[in-house]
């Protein structure tokens, strides 16, 4: 904690002792890092960082272990931290726990991005699924692929959205040369 007021940070730390206590205080409180002492081997921290992911909670898991040696690191990052730091090295705890927090918001973006996206071709696609006319959509390429057909093509042609958007070239094939 010293390491992180230094920095300029203001952790308001909750020192657990227990997997209960760690549940409830992931209840209690939002957070943005944990920092976890973990000497191995330390099954706690595989339950801590299962209970964060079922919360889908996308923080940082910092294990702090008593050496850093290739086989606490290892079995620290295959718990679940996302980082590693020897005891020792507690000062380099301000810019970990910084770059990780900036990670973990850049994919909270990344995933409000697709979510906003997926959302809007729901609508989009619910909207064309109202329109009383056959929609579709096509590439500008040399087939004018078809990559969406409105639910009405079946009613109106007697084939189904699924048959058109099976065929990349199921529309040009049916029309007449004369038309």
């Amino acid at each position: 904690l010293r390491e992180l007021r230094q920095a300029g940070h203001d952790p308001e730390p909750a020192h657990v002792q227990t997997e209960g206590e760690f549940i409830a205080a992931l209840d209690r409180d939002a957070w943005e890092a944990v920092i976890v002492h973990s000497a191995m081997p330390h099954p706690t921290l595989s339950a801590l960082v299962k209970e964060i992911r079922q919360r889908r909670l996308d923080i940082p898991v910092i294990a702090v272990t008593p050496r850093l040696d290739t086989t606490e690191v290892v079995y620290a990052l295959r718990a679940g931290a996302t980082h590693c730091v020897a005891r020792f090295e507690l000062w380099r705890v301000p810019d970990i726990v910084q770059a990780e927090i900036a990670e973990a918001v850049a994919r909270r973006a990344v995933r409000m991005g697709e979510q906003a996206s997926q959302s809007a071709e729901n609508r989009y696609r619910e909207l064309i699924g109202r329109i009383p006319a056959l929609t579709y959509v096509a590439r500008a390429d040399a087939n004018r692929s078809t990559t969406a057909v409105s639910t009405q093509a079946e009613a109106m042609t007697g084939f189904a959205p699924g048959e058109w958007m099976a065929d990349p070239e199921f529309w040009p094939k049916r029309i007449q040369t004369q038309d």
